[in-house]
């Protein structure tokens, strides 16, 4: 394929996929211990938006996962996760990362991560932006959010939330 058209699928289309969660109430994440972070899951509330890659990319809310379906999906990704609105717990810091399998491996955090220090008595706020560049060199790779905190057991509500995987080669 030329270098101009890495980034399309086979109809000539580009590739992306988006994810997003957009409610008052919001998807309630327990972090379980500092260091581990939860994935942000919701079969209701975190639902796929947009969809141009024809089935070689799929969402599950249920899982939180973005997985590499067909030959097609395979690629290098752009991936961009916007916090717009996320609170957790008074005077703690809180983590939004991008997580991904590629070509198989263990899952492991990629990119820059979006952080967010709640006052002291915490409000819902903007956490910002992480993005990432994934290699989904398989199918089966994935790609997830999870969110972290400073202390075991922490929760943190996401009510605005939109992941954007865009395939760049």
């Amino acid at each position: 394929m030329s270098a101009s058209l890495v980034g399309l699928g086979s109809a000539g289309k580009s590739l992306s996929i988006g994810a997003r969660v957009r409610d008052g109430t919001g998807i309630t994440t327990t972090v379980a211990a500092a260091g581990t972070p939860a994935v942000v899951t919701s079969a209701t509330l975190f639902t796929a938006d947009q969809d141009d890659t024809g089935g070689a990319i799929t969402f599950s809310g249920t899982t939180g996962k973005f997985t590499v379906a067909t030959q097609n999906g395979v690629g290098k990704y752009l991936v961009l996760a916007s916090f717009g609105s996320v609170q957790g717990v008074n005077a703690k810091t809180v983590l939004g990362i991008i997580f991904a399998v590629e070509g198989g491996a263990t899952v492991a955090a990629k990119g820059l991560r979006a952080t967010k220090t709640e006052p002291a008595t915490a409000v819902a706020g903007n956490a910002g932006v992480a993005m990432a560049v994934v290699n989904l060199s398989a199918v089966g790779d994935t790609v997830e959010i999870r969110l972290d905190s400073t202390t075991n057991g922490d929760t943190v509500v996401t009510r605005d939330l939109y992941v954007q995987l865009v395939k760049i080669a």
